[in-house]
């Protein structure tokens, strides 16, 4: 193997740092959405968290594969958001939320990190 050829393909601790960070910027950015009132769900808060998803994946993307990235994005938001969800919830509804959340994440941060890498792809062949 060639030393270019290192330098493209990143080490194990790189990727594993990579996924640490991205799931846990998935779970705090349902913290930090969230604000105050949990039984509030504005406009404001689901087009933040689509927003901050959507960056998380496309910065996770350009690193990790995809099936990583929409494991690291997914799980972690799905789980936070499951955990205000059932402290509130008397009718345990909640668990159908989180499914469609999980669902929903999982297919969003896929297309998310296809795309980018199409998009990197792209990039990379009009450069050479």
């Amino acid at each position: 193997m060639t030393r270019q050829d290192e330098r493209k393909r990143p080490r194990l601790p790189w990727l594993v740092g990579t996924g640490v960070l991205t799931a846990a910027t998935s779970a705090g950015l349902w913290w930090l959405c969230r604000g105050d009132d949990p039984k509030h769900m504005a406009p404001a808060l689901v087009g933040g968290c689509v927003v901050g998803l959507a960056a998380i994946t496309v910065a996770s993307a350009t690193v990790l594969p995809t099936p990583v990235v929409v494991l690291c994005v997914a799980a972690p938001f799905t789980v936070a958001w499951s955990m205000t969800a059932s402290a509130s919830d008397d009718s345990g509804l909640w668990g159908v939320g989180a499914l469609f959340l999980a669902v929903g994440t999982s297919a969003g941060a896929a297309l998310v990190a296809a795309g980018t890498k199409a998009f990197r792809s792209r990039q990379r062949k009009r450069v050479r």
